[in-house]
């Protein structure tokens, strides 16, 4: 299933979920800062991104533990990761991002490791 970002337009807080294609143009999901209805932004995920920081950091939903266990290891994995109170890890710069999801079991098919 694809990941996409989404921004609230109240707030601009930024967020990514997974997401089935064919509801891909539908309503996201609420804002966990204010509860407004988020819309789905377009970005490019290119090789040589820069590893600066995110101008927002980015919840990763698709990457929230549901155990845990699987908080535990997680936590094990990303040492440095901040999360929000529900559990969502947080992403600050696009290596935070590549850490969460390597250990979450996503593989880097850039040809550029990491």
């Amino acid at each position: 299933m694809p990941m996409y970002d989404y921004r609230c337009p109240e707030c601009g807080a930024e967020s990514e979920d997974f997401c089935p294609i064919q509801l891909r143009d539908g309503p996201g999901e609420r804002c966990s800062q204010c509860g407004a209805v988020t819309e789905r932004v377009f970005s490019i995920h290119a090789p040589g991104t820069s590893l600066r920081a995110f101008d927002t950091p980015i919840e990763m939903y698709g990457c929230a533990p549901e155990t845990p266990a699987q908080m535990a290891d997680l936590r094990r994995r990303c040492p440095d990761i901040e999360y929000t109170e529900l559990l969502v890890p947080i992403a600050r710069t696009p290596q935070d991002k590549k850490d969460v999801l390597k250990a979450c079991g996503f593989e880097d098919r850039s040809g550029r490791g990491g």
